[in-house]
């Protein structure tokens, strides 16, 4: 079984997304998103891009950038690869560019899997990383 406070903690995190989900569905106006991620050591982050990108097909939000905020060398690759998958490639990927002391490990990242999505149809050019700051 999982540890009960991580348990909880994830849920009380899902029950606050959820609670915001419904205000922004409220909205007229697309919500303009700027998501920062840790998308390194488990998949909720995957999982919250990927209600982004349905609230932006519903035009409720408008996903203006990606920043990613640990230093895994895959992962804006797979974060370019989730955006492609929604046909938006196009949409920023900001990193974090200095050291971190204790970075995090990730099971899902390595060195054999490619999230390279350049010969995907619906990715016409090769997304550009940016400092995080700049996105």
């Amino acid at each position: 079984m999982g540890n009960p406070v991580k348990t909880l903690l994830v849920t009380f995190i899902i029950t606050i997304f959820c609670l915001s989900c419904n205000l922004v569905l409220a909205q007229s106006d697309p919500v303009k998103v700027i998501f920062e991620t840790d998308m390194t050591l488990d998949v909720d982050d995957v999982d919250a891009l990927a209600v982004l990108h349905g609230l932006q097909t519903e035009g409720k939000v408008s996903l203006l950038g990606v920043c990613y905020n640990e230093v895994h060398p895959l992962a804006p690759d797979m974060i370019d690869a989730i955006n492609t998958y929604h046909h938006r490639s196009t949409i920023p990927i900001g990193i974090y560019r200095k050291d971190l002391k204790e970075p995090d490990p990730s099971d899902y990242f390595t060195s054999e899997r490619n999230f390279d999505v350049d010969n995907m149809t619906n990715d016409p050019f090769d997304n550009i990383v940016a400092d995080a700051v700049a996105v």
